[in-house]
């Protein structure tokens, strides 16, 4: 009986040798929704002035945990960090900068649906291009309906404003987005 010239290990690689490295063992599309977290994830530290340390700190740990492990409540931990210091920096009666807060909101969205997206698919399966248009597309429509809806809050007058008026016309504004949104997906079967 005959010994193998090189003996295997786990993986069906040689003993003594690593293959290629870690990240290069993942399809590139896996990676790209995991950067595109970690992108948004900066994105919401950068965007938001004046950042307190504790909060950048619950942010960075969620966005962390989010690529690492998007199954996680990574993305909860940082969103909630993310909007925790945007309140610090500008309080409830503020009005921020409109580029600063359309800027953060898509920070904030990219890094929900990308995290949910890599929380659906394993790291090691490969994205088919059907399924990545879908996704892009289902973005866009979402991104649009919500530009189209705070461009034309712009346009109306602004009544005096409490923060109980400001929480309704939030739940207001996810209400007229969802709405579409659900009816496109039903739709589509």
């Amino acid at each position: 009986m005959s010994r193998p010239a090189v003996k295997l290990g786990g993986g069906g690689l040689p003993v003594g040798d690593s293959g290629p490295p870690a990240w290069r063992r993942y399809p590139v599309a896996a990676l790209g929704v995991r950067l595109v977290t970690l992108l948004a994830g900066l994105a919401v530290l950068v965007i938001a002035p004046g950042s307190h340390p504790w909060w950048v700190l619950l942010t960075v740990a969620g966005v962390l945990v989010a690529v690492a492990s998007p199954d996680r409540a990574g993305a909860g931990l940082a969103l909630g960090a993310g909007i925790g210091n945007w309140f610090a920096a500008y309080g409830w009666h503020a009005t921020p900068p409109l580029a600063a807060t359309a800027g953060f909101a898509l920070a904030l969205y990219l890094l929900h649906t990308s995290t949910a997206l890599a929380a659906a698919v394993p790291l090691s399966a490969r994205l088919r291009g059907p399924v990545l248009r879908r996704w892009t597309g289902r973005c866009a429509v979402e991104l649009a309906v919500a530009a189209a809806l705070a461009g034309a809050s712009y346009g109306l007058g602004r009544p005096g404003s409490t923060s109980a008026l400001q929480l309704l016309g939030l739940l207001g504004v996810l209400v007229l987005v969802g709405i579409p949104v659900l009816l496109a997906h039903r739709s589509r079967g």
